[in-house]
């Protein structure tokens, strides 16, 4: 069984991508849903790792960008795939180049995000399909340099 932690703000899109993930099956459990990247931290400190993390960038107090570089420096085997309302490129370049394994739109379908987190479960890599070629131009432009979240909020 897949373990699952959801890392949203937004109650009710939480609740959408819960929905999602159980009509694959028993194949995945949510493990918990946390409004905020300080209480998904501090979970994580404590208890037993789920495989993937669901993250959405736009969270309150410490931002999504802040919980994936912590994620991939303090728990690098974790599993991250972003969702994030933020459908530009550039923006899903510098999560793959911090550590994520997939990034996705929030604006695409269900059946697009139960394909990533599929993947990203089986630890291959996804990249939403509206953005693919504009992420690969970006990580190819930028090799050797350093990648940053500056112009994430």
């Amino acid at each position: 069984m897949i373990k699952i932690a959801i890392i949203e703000d937004h109650e009710l899109v939480a609740e959408g991508l819960r929905r999602q993930i159980e009509s694959l099956g028993e194949k995945f459990e949510i493990v918990e849903s946390y409004p905020s990247g300080e209480a998904f931290l501090k979970d994580l400190r404590r208890n037993t790792l789920p495989d993937v993390c669901i993250l959405d960038l736009a969270l309150p107090g410490i931002n999504g960008a802040e919980v994936l570089r912590t994620v991939a420096n303090e728990f690098p085997e974790l599993r991250v795939l972003v969702v994030s309302g933020a459908d530009r490129p550039e923006i899903a370049a510098r999560c793959i180049s911090e550590g994520a394994q997939g990034f996705i739109s929030k604006g695409r379908p269900g059946s697009e995000f139960l394909d990533a987190l599929q993947a990203v479960a089986n630890g291959k890599r996804y990249i939403d399909r509206n953005l693919f070629d504009g992420v690969i131009t970006q990580l190819s432009s930028r090799q050797g340099a350093e990648p940053s979240f500056n112009q994430l909020s």
